[in-house]
């Protein structure tokens, strides 16, 4: 057999495996076929080798497969191409998607970050990097919220559940304390609260480290108000709180001992108490007032 038949061949096989995977994803997205052709049109139309365009489309038959939508698998593709990333991080975007679906774990966050990511513009890699971690955090952030529910903590009808996971994985990817998260999850049981409580302790205390303030201290704050019996709306107010203080130029410390004493004075009344009515009047000084 010549080398030039060898060649032959072996372009007739891959272009083979391609035709193959594009009909078996455009199978799989029974009502975006019209899309998905201009994906593949797309991707074939490219500059990319063979190997590298029916690696693209096994990853995105892959993933349609496992249940991402058809939509976004054609976005990820066509922004990739677009914005210039290397095929290798296209098909690795698309089998990190196909992976955290396969894994039954919160897929819009992962898409988002890779869609959004794509769209400003940054490094192929560092998304795919930053995707990867996401989905990472968000598989160690599962078992938290589904024993907190197992443990007697309420769950909340619609997409509560998946919101907690997400609301745990953001705070760890923002170096909060696993243990930290799982004590304020004690908490909202202790006050028979629900998963939805849960979420919102966990990212009032994310917002409050990324503001500056130490994360033990962060914990202590959040926990020590959902011992007070503080709500969903009453944790808003302390993190509208923090912000406004902030912007009048008070310190980090400063803003904390406020809500600290605050909270030591009890200023809560048969759990009607709100946070953020007062205006603070120094340093030491606390926060709000009766609560609606």
């Amino acid at each position: 057999m010549t080398k030039r038949m060898t060649t032959t061949l072996s372009s007739l096989a891959a272009a083979a495996v391609v035709t193959f995977a594009v009909a078996a994803w455009a199978a799989a997205g029974e009502t975006g076929g019209k899309t998905l052709d201009e994906a593949r049109l797309a991707v074939e139309k490219s500059s990319l080798t063979k190997d590298t365009k029916r690696e693209i489309l096994t990853k995105a038959d892959r993933a349609v497969k496992a249940g991402v939508p058809s939509e976004d698998a054609v976005i990820i593709i066509d922004r990739g191409l677009k914005h210039g990333a290397d095929g290798k991080s296209i098909a690795g975007f698309l089998e990190t998607a196909a992976t955290v679906k396969e894994r039954d774990l919160p897929m819009r966050p992962v898409l988002n970050r890779i869609e959004q990511g794509l769209s400003k513009g940054v490094p192929a890699e560092r998304i795919l990097s930053a995707a990867r971690g996401l989905a990472e955090k968000l598989a160690t952030a599962r078992p938290i919220v589904n024993d907190l529910v197992r443990s007697g903590v309420q769950p909340v009808p619609g997409g509560g559940h998946d919101d907690a996971i997400e609301t745990v994985a953001r705070a760890l990817e923002k170096s909060i304390p696993g243990n930290a998260i799982m004590r304020t999850g004690e908490k909202v049981k202790e006050q028979k609260g629900s998963i939805s409580l849960f979420a919102k302790a966990v990212d009032t205390m994310a917002t409050f480290a990324a503001s500056g303030m130490a994360t033990d201290r962060a914990s202590r704050l959040v926990q020590a108000a959902l011992d007070k019996g503080y709500s969903e709306r009453d944790l808003e107010k302390m993190e509208k709180t923090l912000f406004d203080d902030l912007k009048k130029g008070r310190s980090m410390d400063e803003v904390a001992e406020g809500m600290e004493n605050r909270m030591n004075r009890n200023d809560l009344h048969e759990g009607r108490g709100r946070i953020g009515g007062d205006q603070m009047r120094g340093p030491g000084a606390g926060m709000g007032g009766p609560r609606r």
